[in-house]
């Protein structure tokens, strides 16, 4: 049978089976679990009730972390007595599958609309009955009670509302006090709100917010970090790879299940759910948009399907409705009669699109439903006619992962006439460096440990752009303690001088992460001191300048350095800390990003030309996917999810910086497992757009050329004033010799793309370059100095060769 036909009747009976299975399949089990069991009060109503309703936005302010399923009923009762009870849904056997964290209960609002409240008397006895439930489960869940919220005064049923309502509290706080259990009221989040509610009494979107940001509180035990809106609609970035499977009936590209469909002037078309077309995705967890326009004939309760894998949206089910099954949806979320949305026999266009958070189905440009689906990936999209006949007119897919070749190649390691050794001893490990320019402008310190990551730290001076370098300075005795990799900024500071006034800033991680600071320009440091009572990995990776005057500082942690009795979870988070004094001081560190099964740690930040985006270059530490990127509006206050970047922006210990002619220069150690320089120090050059859309840029160049593994990379990268780059890496640049400490100036006349790129010279790869000599030496060579001993938690120094997997590591290796 060929490879189409099985891969169509696998995903059908997948299809056909999902929608017979539970539709509380369980979200992923490393996220906490959170289920909202409400009423219609918590479902909402309105076209918009399935995009703004306040569980779907807790959903999105709680964030990535959590996943949110709600498990709702239009008229559940908390009358034990009642048909209706809780406890006698479907819902309730899904709500338990879920193995709730947390469950938020919203309850006696649809009980408070009815006259004569027969429910009145057994009120107790039904709350204990759902508290005992619930409390029984085998997840042992939390449980919060969202007291019924206000209603319009002009509503028709207003004072029957608000007599039972009454009742309805009360009952909740005898039940729920005794046993400690937290209560939400809403009349205060809705103050003033009461004459915009849909329905008279439920949320609309600016509604639905407040109560989404009360109960918030209620679950994380303090107020929500994010301030910005909570619905993030897809920002699209600009097409990168385009690809039309259907133009006006017209196959341009390849799509599995052909066979069944036929042409009909400029539509094809088919019947049945025999039929289903297939093609893949390829953007991983980033963003995407697919766009199809069909005219649905016949099949009335059994309307087109559209798959993305084991998630559907069905365009009519059984009752005539349109709906979606699947644990992204959170259930099987009904969003209401088809014919709301679409009309038989009338063309119309289906758009389903992420950016990096939220997945949003559109008719014809009107959003009907969203959810986050951060860390998801999809790799299959289908369209199964099922009862109806489909005539399809285009199919196209836009991806944020590009499709292009990738950029052409400048290697540098054999031009020996830019390379200048700072400092090269043997038999004696150097590595890591970090540069500052001075605020002179003209004067750049270059900082490294005795040590592979860690060890006394070594400070030299050039004061003609990296062409000779100082002897060792004199520093603080207590530098010779560094734990990890040094790391130097400059930051501005705003309590002097109207902020014109700079100060030199280093770091030494671990803990608790320390600094030395200088206020001369590099000529004095204080003592290394600790930061605060936290630590990190990499203290700080990167430090950027706030508009406001601030500086922000990156690192990241696996939990094992946070606090002094941390202990490693294997899951790394990305942290900022902020100074408002210059660097004096430093508050405690926020979490930004982290993400299970990827470790995302060493953030490089930049800022885009207009100022107004922060970008984020992530090493990915597990060696299974490549960098991730990750893109901030508001000054780093919050952060998009992170998606995958291309194989050419793929490596580690991003450091970037912007060029004279407006291009980014990205220093990594290259990881790309299929690059012909693997494990070399490579550079990425291109332009702002092409980092935010993920397009291939101008460059990449392979910097030095380095003999063992991936032991290199780590770098300092300054910009002089004439444009010529000045790039400080280590490695071993002679094969068999320890690793030494070389900067690479490159005028600004070179990074342009060669006529011919060209070979890599790796791996049975001609070369057209003579082997490279072994570079000059600056003009002072150093005493030796003394080899502090390795850490324990430091992994070999040696790596497999480029056609072995890349070493996993430790987290904290640098």
């Amino acid at each position: 049978m060929p490879t189409y036909r099985i891969l169509r009747n696998l995903l059908l009976v997948a299809a056909v089976l999902a929608c017979l299975v539970s539709t509380a399949r369980g979200a992923d089990p490393t996220l906490r679990h959170v289920a909202v069991l409400g009423d219609s009060s918590v479902t909402g109503a309105g076209p918009t009730a399935r995009v703004d309703a306040w569980p779907e936005q807790l959903g999105r302010l709680l964030g990535d972390e959590f996943a949110v399923r709600t498990f709702t009923r239009q008229n559940y009762s908390v009358d034990p007595k009642s048909p209706r009870f809780v406890t006698n849904f479907p819902e309730w056997a899904w709500l338990t599958e879920f193995a709730p964290e947390v469950v938020i209960v919203s309850l006696g609002g649809a009980d408070s609309v009815t006259v004569g409240f027969p429910a009145a008397s057994r009120l107790d006895e039904g709350m204990s009955a759902i508290i005992s439930a619930i409390g029984s489960m085998p997840s042992a869940p939390r449980v919060i009670v969202a007291l019924p919220g206000p209603c319009a005064p002009s509503w028709s049923r207003a004072n029957t509302y608000r007599s039972n309502r009454l009742r309805v509290i009360d009952a909740w706080k005898r039940i729920a006090t005794p046993q400690a259990i937290p209560l939400v009221d809403l009349e205060p989040a809705l103050a003033g709100l009461e004459t915009t509610l849909v329905d008279g009494v439920n949320a609309d979107a600016v509604a639905g917010e407040r109560i989404a940001r009360v109960v918030a509180t209620a679950v994380l035990g303090a107020e929500p970090e994010r301030t910005s809106s909570i619905f993030r609609g897809a920002e699209l970035p600009a097409v990168i790879g385009r690809v039309n499977y259907v133009d006006e009936g017209i196959v341009k590209s390849p799509v599995v299940g052909l066979e069944r469909w036929v042409q009909e002037g400029s539509t094809l078309v088919a019947s049945g759910p025999g039929s289903p077309l297939f093609v893949t995705l390829h953007a991983g967890e980033g963003p995407f948009r697919v766009r199809c326009r069909v005219t649905i004939e016949g099949g009335d309760g059994a309307a087109l399907q559209v798959s993305l894998d084991d998630q559907f949206l069905l365009l009519e089910d059984g009752a005539k409705n349109l709906t979606l099954i699947g644990d992204v949806y959170r259930g099987k979320p009904i969003i209401g009669p088809s014919i709301d949305h679409w009309q038989r026999g009338e063309e119309f266009e289906l758009e389903i699109r992420r950016s990096h958070q939220d997945l949003e189905y559109l008719i014809d440009g009107r959003r009907f439903f969203a959810c986050p689906s951060a860390g998801r990936t999809f790799k299959t999209l289908s369209l199964i006619p099922m009862a109806s006949t489909v005539r399809l007119r285009s199919w196209s897919v836009d991806e944020g992962m590009p499709t292009t070749d990738p950029p052409p190649a400048l290697d540098l390691a054999a031009r020996t006439e830019l390379q200048v050794v700072i400092d090269r001893r043997d038999g004696q490990y150097l590595g890591h460096p970090s540069t500052v320019m001075t605020p002179d402008g003209k004067s750049m310190l270059c900082a490294y440990p005795m040590g592979h990551g860690r060890g006394a730290i070594v400070l030299r001076r050039s004061d003609d752009g990296g062409l000779t370098w100082s002897e060792p300075l004199g520093v603080p005795a207590n530098w010779a303690s560094s734990l990890e990799t040094p790391t130097l900024h400059r930051l501005m500071d705003p309590t002097k001088g109207g902020g014109e006034t700079s100060r030199l800033i280093l770091f030494s991680g671990l803990h608790p992460a320390r600094l030395s600071s200088s206020d001369d320009g590099g000529i004095t440091w204080t003592d290394l001191r600790p930061v605060g009572e936290w630590g990190g990995i990499v203290t700080m990776s990167s430090v950027i300048q706030t508009r406001d005057g601030r500086a922000l500082a990156f690192f990241h942690d696996d939990g094992r350095f946070l606090s002094p009795t941390g202990r490693g979870t294997g899951v790394s988070t990305v942290y900022s800390t902020e100074s408002r004094d210059g660097g004096r001081s430093w508050s405690a560190p926020k979490a930004l990003l982290s993400k299970q099964q990827v470790f995302l740690c060493e953030p490089g930040v930049t800022r885009s030309p207009d100022g107004k985006r922060l970008a984020m270059l992530l090493r990915e530490n597990t060696r299974t996917h490549n960098s991730y990127i990750s893109f901030s509006s508001d000054e780093g206050g919050t952060w998009s999810e992170p998606h995958e970047v291309a194989p050419w922006l793929t490596g580690d210990r991003h450091v970037i910086a912007r060029l004279r002619d407006g291009r980014y220069f990205v220093s990594m150690r290259d990881m790309a497992r299929t690059s012909a320089t693997y494990g070399d120090w490579v550079a990425w050059v291109g332009p702002w757009d092409a980092l935010e859309r993920g397009d291939r840029g101008d460059l990449r160049v392979r910097l030095m050329d380095n003999h063992d593994g991936t032991d290199c990379g780590y770098a300092g990268v300054e910009v002089l004033e004439d444009g010529t780059v000045v790039a400080t890496s280590y490695g071993h640049w002679t094969e068999g010799k320890e690793p030494y400490i070389v900067c690479v100036r490159i005028p600004p006349g070179e990074l342009v793309a060669p006529t011919v790129s060209p070979p890599a010279g790796r791996e049975g790869a001609a070369t057209v370059s003579p082997p490279a000599p072994e570079p000059p030496a600056a003009t002072v060579e150093p005493a030796p100095e003394p080899t502090p001993e390795q850490a324990p938690n430091q992994p070999e120094r040696s790596a497999p060769p480029p056609e072995s997997a890349p070493p996993s590591g430790s987290p904290s290796q640098p």
